[in-house]
Formats: C-alpha cells, sequence, structure tokens
C-alpha cells in the first residue's frame, strides 16, 4: 500500500479490499461528504456485511454489534473522545494527513493497520469521519468457518480490551437466555400452570428485547440478528482462542509473524478469574440441558405422585 500511495497523484488516497463491491458514484459521494464536513483528514465506512451460511449469520452479528458498543461512531467522530477506529475495508485519507502521519511505513507492524492508522491520524489532532456505509459498499468477509475462525482469532484480542472478561459476559448472556426459555417450558410441562409460566416467559422476553436491542445496532436483518443468539458462546470461543495466541508471543498471519507486545488482552488475577467462571459457565449450559430434559420427561410423574 505504501508503494501505491507514493505514485497516487490525487488529494484523497482510498484503501480498499479486494472482495468489496463499491456501489456507482459512491467515491465521489464520499469525497463529497469528507469536503462537507470541513477538516476531516481520514472518512471510513463500515460495510454492510454479506452473511450466507448459518455461523456467518449466527457469529457475525454479534461480534459487529460488539465493535459498535466498544467503538461508536459518534465518539470516533468527536475530536474531544480519546476513542479512535477506522474499517480497512473502506479508508479514505487526505494526502496530507497520510504523509504527515507517516502512512503505512509508520504501522508496517501493527495487525490492525486500519485502527492504528485511526489512532495516528486522531492523536495528530486531525478529524476523523467514521460511519455504517452500506449505502456505499458491502462485502464479504468469510467464507467459511476457517476464514472467520482464523481471522477473527487473529483480530478480537486486539479489538477488545478485557476479551476474557467479555467472554464471561456473553457466556452468562447465553446460559440466561437459556435458562429462562427452557425454565418456562418446564414450568409449563411439568406443573401446567399458567401464571408462573407467564412471568418466567416475559422475563425471557425481556432478557432477549436488550439483546436483540444491542444486536441491531449492527444493521443486520432481524432474522439474522434473531439467529445469532447461537453466535454468544462461538464468539467466546474465539475470544478465547484469540487471546491464548496473543499470550503465546507471536501471531502468524499470511505469511508474516506479528509481536504481541502490544495485545489489548488484560493479565493478572482478574483476568484468570473471568477466565475460570466463564469456562464453568460453559461446562454449565450442556449438564442444565441434560437436566432439564430429564424433569421434563420424569417430572410430571414425581410433581403428581406427591
Amino acid at each position: 500500500m505504501s508503494a501505491g500511495a507514493k505514485i497516487a497523484k490525487g488529494k484523497w488516497l482510498l484503501f480498499t479490499d479486494a472482495d468489496t463491491v463499491h456501489k456507482p458514484g459512491s467515491l465521489a459521494r464520499a469525497i463529497a461528504e469528507a469536503d462537507e464536513h470541513e477538516g476531516v483528514a481520514l472518512l471510513s465506512y463500515s460495510p454492510e456485511q454479506e452473511v450466507r451460511t448459518f455461523l456467518e449469520r449466527a457469529v457475525m452479528p454479534v461480534i459487529f454489534a460488539e465493535l459498535a458498543v466498544t467503538y461508536p461512531p459518534s465518539s470516533v467522530r468527536d475530536p474531544n473522545s480519546p476513542i479512535a477506529a477506522a474499517n480497512g475495508q473502506y479508508l479514505m485519507m487526505s494526502r496530507e494527513a497520510y504523509d504527515a502521519v507517516g502512512g503505512h511505513t509508520r504501522i508496517a507492524g501493527d495487525l490492525l493497520e486500519d485502527v492504528a492508522m485511526a489512532r495516528l491520524v486522531k492523536s495528530s489532532g486531525r478529524k476523523i469521519w467514521f460511519r455504517y456505509g452500506g449505502d456505499a459498499v458491502h462485502t464479504r468477509m468469510y467464507r467459511n468457518w476457517s476464514q472467520m475462525k482464523e481471522g477473527w482469532t487473529k483480530n478480537l484480542t486486539l479489538l477488545f480490551s478485557s476479551s476474557w472478561g467479555l467472554a464471561c459476559w456473553r457466556l452468562s448472556e447465553f446460559l440466561l437466555i437459556i435458562s429462562l426459555i427452557c425454565g418456562a417450558i418446564e414450568i409449563r410441562l411439568i406443573t401446567g400452570l399458567i401464571g408462573p409460566f407467564i412471568f418466567q416467559l416475559l422475563l425471557a422476553c425481556v432478557v432477549l428485547f436488550f439483546f436483540l436491542h444491542r444486536v441491531r445496532s449492527a444493521r443486520f436483518k432481524f432474522l439474522t440478528s434473531f439467529v445469532s443468539i447461537v453466535g454468544l458462546p462461538v464468539f467466546a470461543y474465539l475470544l478465547f482462542r484469540s487471546a491464548r495466541l496473543q499470550r503465546s508471543g507471536a501471531v502468524a498471519w499470511k505469511g508474516r509473524a506479528y509481536p504481541t507486545s502490544e495485545a489489548g488482552a488484560t493479565t493478572g488475577k482478574s483476568d484468570t478469574f473471568s477466565a475460570t467462571l466463564a469456562l464453568v459457565l460453559t461446562a454449565l449450559i450442556p449438564l442444565f440441558l441434560i437436566a432439564v430434559l430429564v424433569a421434563t420427561v420424569y417430572g410430571r410423574g414425581i410433581f403428581y405422585r406427591h
């Protein structure tokens, strides 16, 4: 990219991925948008994400919703906020800003070049304009589980400052949703009572509402967002895998080895506690489901016998 930037002659430089599809006129509109917001040195769009397989539909909304919470576009655009982010699938910079911050040569050793570039730009006092850009560009990041696993394993711990704790929270959320739904079914089948069944179901609906409200911020279709409930434990697994790889000392990606001294994973006793708790919760999920199944099959007879 540095070589291409050196020979480019324009006022603006657009860096984009080969698998992105740009809508007609999107570049002209992006330049006009950058000019409209005076002083913008970097404009980046988060493309519309295409998902086709079940695992893509389950995992991608969860991750992009978490990104939207961690890197709110309004905070990224705010010059007074320390939060900086960009999406390398569509990153446009002014020539002046690119040269001033040192270009890609300055961040050659970073796995997350887009975020590193955004941090350079913002720390230099220049403005960033970042938003969802489904009206300009769309892409399909990964074609299969293997690609998705390797790609997110490389990135997640760098994107989220406490990957172990986040994994713990998302596993807990998944367990809570499953527990409430299965509990409501169990109450109805075993006791036949309507009131407790409705109450438990309402609790499940409240938890689901907050989950879907968060996931919908990632701009996926409603059905895809609903399916992403089962993506919570998969997301937790990817976080664990990413943190473990980062701690190994180096990450291999496309034939290059990157040091991980600046990884975002937390360390220390609190990190160990979060990991232990998350693993315990993970183990409880299948045990809980087995218990519900047994109670459903045999509980009715026990209930009425007493």
